[in-house]
């Protein structure tokens, strides 16, 4: 039943209805004590005395309230109004991503815009343990300012690797029992699908998902059935997205990662999906400017790496490295490092940019010299060792040395260098 304008939940007075349905009602309202305009999320009666959907609605709280994030939509408050609990929530003026998609595609450069907002507040929620499980253009919010949020946490699961207290088995469910399908068919992972626990790479495929509809304009997986749908998850592949055009090959090659089947073979993380879209759209700059070779840019050209490393961007400098005769071998290819400093690590202005799970955005520096070479951890999260010793200061270099940032080992070559210093992918 909607509740009558002038309707006071709490500090809260209710002005109109803005969204009414079976699960929930939302109300635009006003903060008596402070004047702020508010949303408010209101239980419904019916619903309001079954367990699990009082647990969905306070599960909605209790992760959102975690998130501070400009891409997840704010909870400022919760309360109960006459056995009928309630959210305060940031007023959002806009439309669905499904709304938007309804009138056509987004220009390009737009959706790549949008998805990295969704891969930061996904990355935000991530770092906090919570995992969605429900993404779904329903879920994404499109501000009329351009910013892109993330609604609805009521399937969100909290602390993925714990189970909740009261639970026998570690299920990532809140709301059903272990096994039981969780999401919104056509959005699902595999593991969804198959009832399994959905760790934060399963909301990696939902995005991809998501993806791929906002650029093609139809879903990525979509059947005469729901049944039919989620086999065509677990044993079909999307039809290609355009390798030219307005996209190029870049996003093709992302969308598919995030849609793999095995979550190994997922980016194993939403910052590195969050770092692979930055570089897209950065690109798409830069080509528009006249081509990442540029002189002005300061900087080579990039090529991909096997998964693990997803791209490397290697120092431009004014000297010849052949000069040097350093060099740093990853993946079993040798980077050429001229005289100065190179810093290792994730950053976009990384000298040496390699994204790996476990690498810092700036994690260590090598500094070449006339005949000597020397490394230093910048304070990393997981540590620079050499030779099997975690450095607590800068150390001289020696050919051979085995050189670990974080998980992922390189090595140091002293010697003429006469190669190539093109690092595409031999095959």
């Amino acid at each position: 039943m909607t509740l009558p304008a002038g309707t006071l939940l709490g500090r809260y007075e209710l002005l109109e209805p803005l969204r009414t349905g079976r699960l929930s009602e939302v109300y635009r309202a006003r903060d008596t004590t402070i004047g702020r305009a508010v949303a408010v999320k209101v239980l419904p009666r019916s619903l309001a005395s079954e367990p699990g959907w009082l647990r969905r609605f306070e599960q909605e709280a209790r992760a959102a309230g975690q998130l501070d994030h400009p891409n997840i939509l704010a909870i400022h408050d919760l309360g109960v109004h006459d056995g009928c609990p309630y959210l305060v929530l940031e007023l959002l003026e806009g439309e669905t991503l499904r709304e938007r998609l309804a009138v056509g595609i987004l220009p390009a450069r737009k959706t790549i815009t949008l998805a990295i907002g969704i891969a930061q507040g996904i990355a935000a929620a991530h770092e906090k343990g919570i995992v969605h499980r429900d993404l779904k253009p329903e879920n994404l919010f499109l501000t009329r300012d351009g910013r892109i949020k993330i609604l609805d946490f009521g399937l969100a699961r909290l602390n993925p690797t714990a189970p909740l207290p009261g639970e026998d088995s570690p299920s990532f469910s809140t709301v059903t029992e272990p096994g039981l399908i969780l999401g919104t068919v056509g959005y699902m992972s595999p593991e969804q699908v198959r009832g399994q626990a959905a760790d934060p790479r399963s909301d990696i495929f939902s995005f991809g998902a998501v993806l791929y509809e906002m650029v093609a304009g139809r879903r990525a997986f979509k059947a005469n059935s729901g049944v039919e749908t989620m086999i065509a998850i677990l044993r079909e592949e999307p039809p290609e997205l355009p390798s030219d055009g307005a996209y190029g090959p870049g996003l093709q090659r992302i969308v598919r990662r995030c849609l793999e089947k095995n979550p190994q073979e997922r980016f194993q993380s939403a910052r590195d999906l969050t770092y692979d879209l930055e570089d897209l759209i950065a690109g798409r700059d830069e080509a528009h400017k006249g081509g990442r070779a540029s002189t002005s840019s300061g900087r080579s050209g990039d090529s991909l790496l096997r998964p693990g490393l997803d791209r490397t961007k290697l120092s431009d400098s004014s000297e010849r490295a052949s000069d040097s005769g350093f060099s740093l071998i990853v993946e079993g290819r040798a980077i050429p490092l001229a005289k100065g400093e190179h810093v290792i690590g994730r950053a976009r202005n990384a000298a040496i940019r390699i994204h790996h799970k476990s690498i810092s955005r700036q994690h260590a520096r090598i500094v070449v010299g006339e005949d000597e070479a020397t490394i230093e951890d910048l304070r990393s999260k997981n540590g620079t060792y050499v030779r099997g010793e975690r450095l607590e200061s800068a150390a001289t270099l020696t050919d051979g040395d085995s050189i670990r940032l974080g998980s992922l080992t390189v090595s140091l070559r002293i010697r003429p260098q006469t190669a190539s210093t093109d690092t595409e992918s031999k095959t």
